[in-house]
């Protein structure tokens, strides 16, 4: 069996999905990875499922966001690096947490983290270290290989799908409040 094949949200006993789940669980994958890596995003559907800074800073304060933002992807500001460029990398929201208040650009000041990962790695990350660009094609391949050296799941196109749908959902009812 193969490390974090299994979905972790099946394995909390929240998995929406339920017994369509899309992510291979370690009683029925016998080692099996092709149809994981056969069935991979592609990098406009990552895209699709981006946040970007100011959409959080326009998000941020909905109730409902944290379940929401789960599961979408983000594209970090890691590091400057010599010559004056910087280092990206993608990761996926896991969720929100609260700690010490910082300045958000024209937002203002929150107390507002996401909890990333990348790989198997799980950390916390202010909202502004959050870029506004999309996702560039050497991110999402060294995202790709880091998924896969740690033996994580990326997402297949359905479970993608599925996001997309569900993020689509609560705008129409965002917008409809907006109205009455």
């Amino acid at each position: 069996m193969y490390k974090g094949l299994t979905c972790r949200d099946h394995q909390k006993g929240s998995c929406e999905r339920g017994d369509s789940c899309k992510y291979y669980h370690e009683e029925s994958n016998q080692g099996d990875r092709s149809y994981e890596y056969n069935n991979r995003p592609a990098l406009e559907m990552v895209r699709k499922l981006q946040l970007t800074r100011k959409a959080l800073s326009a998000w941020m304060d909905d109730p409902e966001v944290e379940e929401i933002i789960k599961g979408s992807y983000v594209r970090v500001i890691m590091e400057k690096q010599k010559g004056g460029g910087v280092a990206y990398r993608i990761a996926e929201v896991m969720g929100m947490t609260t700690d010490i208040e910082y300045k958000l650009n024209s937002y203002g000041k929150t107390n507002k983290y996401l909890i990333l990962q990348y790989g198997d790695q799980v950390s916390i990350c202010k909202v502004d270290r959050i870029s506004n660009n999309l996702i560039g094609p050497p991110e999402f391949d060294a995202w790709l290989a880091m998924m896969e050296i740690c033996g994580v799941p990326v997402l297949t196109s359905g479970d993608a799908s599925y996001k997309l749908r569900k993020v689509k959902t609560y705008i129409e009812l965002c917008q409809q409040d907006m109205m009455s």
